[in-house]
């Protein structure tokens, strides 16, 4: 099984090329908000439990263009009690694929600043599960799982947490503090071989068909597509993203954390920053 996975696997770009497939997905996703309401000031527990946002995918026999469905809707949340909740990427975020480049692009924007980060597609390490199948928007699909540490995970998608208490560091340098192990989380995808692409939602793809459902194994986060259109032209819309300022992922990070601190330090040094 495993050998017929990887000579699957090695034939996709020969897949992708002779499909000729062409058109766009509609998706759904929704992020659960985990607060223990019990611990937080009177007025915090108005904070909703999830979040739903619309986005879609469009691709054609050599990329593919997965955006959010721009909506009304404020972009920060004030939840009282010390917690304040941003959509982040401002509901304008892109991950731009070229299979035959194997170029990663992501554009983003938060608070009027724009990003765009360069990167290359990675091999995901996908474990087939044989013999479940479920119906998505109309087309038949395959379960395949996926298990990444949260780093890897919240470093490429949109949800990112940033607390901050009352308890000052000790003044203690002679005690040596063991790094926590990183939490894993496994990643449940469902794909459809009758649209033989490589691609899905945000950076997942490589698999032998398009995903269609995304899911973690903790509950927070779930991309169901909705609708799913192989008529349709989309070559003028795949265009590649080129504004904002370009960075390697590591940057972002280290910008991301920046903006953060910067949200926290308008909160007085207290509180709880999301990033959704």
């Amino acid at each position: 099984m495993k050998k017929t996975w990887i000579t699957l696997s090695l034939m996709l770009s020969a897949y992708w090329l002779q499909a000729q497939q062409t058109g766009i997905v509609q998706y759904e996703r929704t992020t659960k908000i985990q607060i223990n309401v019990n611990n937080l000031p009177e007025g915090a527990p108005n904070i909703p439990n999830e979040r739903k946002a619309k986005q879609e995918l469009l691709f054609n026999d050599s990329t593919s263009l997965y955006r959010d469905v721009i909506e009304d809707e404020p972009e920060a949340f004030e939840g009282g009690g010390n917690v304040r909740m941003f959509r982040f990427g401002g509901g304008n975020t892109q991950f731009y694929k070229n299979f035959n480049s194997m170029l990663l692009l992501e554009a983003r924007e938060m608070f009027d600043r724009k990003y765009l980060i360069n990167d290359t597609i990675k091999l995901q390490k996908w474990k087939p599960q044989p013999g479940e199948t479920r119906i998505i928007a109309g087309h038949t699909c395959y379960k395949a799982t996926l298990t990444i540490t949260a780093t890897e995970m919240f470093g490429n998608t949109r949800r990112m947490t940033f607390r901050s208490g009352t308890q000052e560091p000790s003044s203690d340098t002679t005690v040596a503090r063991t790094p926590a192990p990183p939490r894993t989380i496994e990643i449940e995808a469902w794909y459809a071989v009758d649209i033989p692409v490589p691609t899905g939602p945000d950076t997942y793809g490589g698999l032998p068909g398009l995903i269609l459902g995304l899911y973690t194994n903790d509950g927070r986060l779930s991309i169901v597509a909705t609708n799913v259109s192989l008529t349709a032209n989309v070559n003028k819309d795949l265009k590649q993203p080129s504004k904002g300022k370009a960075m390697s992922r590591a940057a972002f990070a280290e910008e991301l954390r920046k903006i953060m601190e910067e949200q926290r330090a308008n909160m007085g040094g207290r509180g709880r920053v999301i990033m959704q």
